[in-house]
């Protein structure tokens, strides 16, 4: 009987210490947690008040400090696709924002993108963007590189708005470039409509441009229907390119989402055929505060090069902003 009690309190007391280190572990893993948590805040925080004491230092007009936008953001994109290896991007993005010094002007520094293969590709892909190598693209070192840029706004009217963005790659040689952007949108109680004409204009690649025409309608409070059509030219290829895409979106609950996608692309030489045909499920979460955000995407890709055969994709993105 004594060594049945004795085993009881033995057991008794080994079960509260793993209780203990239990809760010992949760402190620690919510202490952890909440330490990153307030040091991004001070990063973020910081960053803005540099900016908006800089801002506010050389005007004499004075705002609120939480209106200022400058930010810095970071993120990390995972792709497999059957029979091609698995890509991964890593990307940052800082802006200065000094609305009272510039008034109209921006400054960033990130990444250098191909706004032609944005504009003619789903949202998967131009994920994967920044991360050309040189086996897919000859000049996949210039599309790997960050950039320098400001941004000025040259007309805010009713009608119309326009921008001039200039700047350099940051590779050498070093390559100047300049960006006209024409756009306006339109929104209504259920609907809005917006159109977009950018001429690009690098010291290497030459000449490109595009235009775009995008339409959406909100189908309850929970759901929303859109449609992008692109036009695109490039001098390296002398083609035009045309990208039409549908996708349905969900507000599952508050920082959850859910979108459906399908896109083709086609050329217009020489004569008018499609190249490829997409189709995605993407789930947008938040995972941890206001910052950390979380994106996981499945889908297929047609092309015809390869005779119009299923290529199975899947897809994992992390975002600090």
């Amino acid at each position: 009987m004594k060594i049945l009690l004795l085993f009881f309190i033995i057991a008794k007391v080994c079960f509260a210490q793993e209780v203990i280190d239990n809760e010992d572990k949760t402190n620690i893993l919510n202490s952890s947690l909440t330490l990153i948590d307030k040091s991004q805040n001070l990063a973020q925080d910081s960053w803005r008040g540099l900016n908006y004491s800089v801002d506010s230092f050389f005007s004499d007009k004075r705002y609120k400090a939480e209106e200022n936008e400058s930010k810095v953001m970071a993120s990390w994109t995972g792709n497999k696709t059957e029979s091609k290896n698995f890509q991964t991007v890593w990307d940052l993005a800082i802006k200065i924002h000094l609305p009272q010094i510039t008034k109209r002007l921006s400054i960033t520094f990130e990444k250098e993108r191909d706004e032609i293969v944005d504009a003619t590709n789903s949202y998967t892909q131009r994920a994967l963007n920044s991360n050309s190598s040189a086996n897919d693209n000859p000049k996949g070192s210039n599309t790997n590189s960050y950039a320098a840029a400001a941004t000025l706004l040259l007309s805010d009217s009713p009608y119309y708005k326009s921008d001039l963005r200039t700047g350099l790659k940051l590779l050498l040689p070093l390559d100047p470039f300049l960006k006209l952007s024409i756009y306006n949108e339109k929104k209504f109680k259920d609907f809005n409509i917006g159109a977009e004409q950018k001429f690009i204009l690098y010291r290497q690649d030459g000449a490109s441009e595009f235009t775009s025409l995008r339409w959406g309608y909100r189908l309850n409070s929970t759901s929303h229907l859109s449609q992008n059509n692109v036009l695109a030219w490039k001098d390296t290829t002398d083609n035009f390119t045309v990208r039409n895409d549908l996708s349905i979106g969900f507000e599952l609950k508050e920082n959850k989402g859910l979108t459906y996608s399908l896109g083709a692309n086609a050329l217009l030489s020489p004569s008018y055929h499609y190249t490829n045909y997409d189709t995605s499920i993407s789930y947008r979460q938040l995972l941890f505060s206001k910052w950390f955000w979380g994106t996981l995407s499945i889908g297929a890709e047609f092309p015809k090069e390869n005779h119009f055969k299923q290529a199975n994709f899947i897809q994992l993105g992390l975002e600090i902003k």
